[in-house]
């Protein structure tokens, strides 16, 4: 009797072992990679969360910028073959607007296609102080789009004279050796800018990324992250 007693506690032990909730930490990490892909912050500062379906990067310092590296808090996946890249992007503007000057945009998020440090393309939607002829200021929007290809990079910003931060919907399309990026304000009508050849190999790696360089705290909240492959190519994870 005491051996069926001490194996029915046991099997309950394993039972319960086995119902062990599992930690908030590891569910949100295991959502953002199953949506957004693998969460990546090389300045140790940034906050990953998962509020439903949205991923929400919190800035609570400036991130350090550079073109030719990844430097900034993204995630990662890898893509094969041509493919359509869209995610909705949203953030608050800073209620105060900084004299104009260099590197006072106050927050950013776009979409990347990466191969290495001098092959790939950034895209991004920021906003920056804006002079008026009164001597104020006002947020002005700007689409960024960077194809760096080492000695043959250009740079793309493109004014679109909105002083608000309505969400936009952002494409990057990877088709026959061109991207093209787009934007959308409805998810309906997609303005295009400047495409770029790149001469990308079969693999990359795509993701999300979040800027600020305002002095404020901010937040840049990210939903509805996809890969649609183009012409039977294979979306990877």
């Amino acid at each position: 009797m005491l051996r069926l007693f001490s194996l029915a506690l046991l099997a309950a032990c394993s039972l319960v072992a086995f119902a062990a909730p599992v930690p908030k930490q590891v569910q949100e990490r295991d959502a953002i990679l199953k949506l957004f892909g693998t969460p990546t912050d090389p300045s140790k500062e940034a906050e990953f969360a998962i509020e439903g379906q949205k991923l929400v990067i919190r800035l609570p310092k400036p991130t350090p910028r550079n073109s030719f590296a990844l430097t900034f808090p993204h995630t990662l996946r890898s893509v094969s073959g041509d493919f359509v890249l869209q995610v909705k992007v949203s953030y608050p503007l800073p209620e105060k607007v900084p004299p104009v000057g260099m590197g006072k945009m106050c927050a950013a998020g776009g979409l990347f296609i990466w191969d290495s440090e001098e092959n790939h393309v950034l895209f991004h939607r920021h906003h920056q102080p804006c002079g008026l002829f009164d001597g104020t200021t006002r947020w002005d929007t700007h689409f960024c789009i960077e194809y760096n290809r080492g000695v043959t990079s250009m740079h793309h910003q493109n004014g679109h004279g909105k002083s608000e931060a309505p969400p936009v919907y952002l494409r990057l399309t990877r088709e026959k050796g061109v991207v093209t990026p787009t934007y959308s304000y409805d998810g309906k009508q997609w303005e295009k800018q400047q495409p770029g050849e790149m001469k990308l190999p079969e693999k990359v790696m795509v993701g999300i990324y979040a800027l600020r360089t305002a002095d404020t705290p901010t937040t840049v909240t990210f939903e509805g992250f996809s890969v649609t492959p183009i012409g039977g190519a294979e979306k990877e994870k």
